[in-house]
């Protein structure tokens, strides 16, 4: 991911607004979007503000490589994480999270006419995903 990425990930985790993370660091709310958007280099100054007022590591914001910490986590980030994978890496975690939602009676999480609006990957039921398999083993002859 990039910096500007990091950047608006950590401040969505927190449920912050640009304004919120202007206020706790000093830095403009213009120069936050362009941070954001990929369209400004920070200073070390800045960094070293945002790392405080993100309340992370310089892995997190400059590279991605640790975790967000459970405690600050936020469902839509996992799911953004989960689709920017491949299709073939997607399917067995989404199954994994429908049996989740299923098993906790989740109502919502069953609908099959939930659809990511994302064109790579797409929400799928359970019955879905095994048909979809059945159908690539038969036509790789593991059936």
């Amino acid at each position: 991911m990039s910096l500007g990425s990091n950047i608006r990930r950590l401040r969505k985790a927190r449920q912050w607004t640009q304004a919120d993370l202007s206020e706790r660091t000093g830095i403009k709310v213009n120069h936050l979007s362009r941070l954001e958007q990929d369209e400004s280099d920070p200073k070390l100054s800045t960094v070293q503000k945002l790392l405080e007022a993100l309340d992370c590591s310089p892995n997190q914001l400059l590279t991605d490589q640790q975790p967000i910490p459970t405690d600050k986590l936020d469902l839509s980030l996992v799911i953004d994480r989960l689709m920017d994978l491949p299709g073939e890496q997607t399917y067995p975690l989404m199954e994994v999270l429908e049996r989740f939602c299923l098993g906790c009676e989740v109502a919502n999480a069953a609908r099959p006419d939930r659809r990511y609006q994302n064109s790579t990957v797409r929400r799928m039921t359970i019955q879905e995903l095994e048909a979809e398999r059945e159908a690539e083993e038969e036509g790789t002859g593991k059936g």
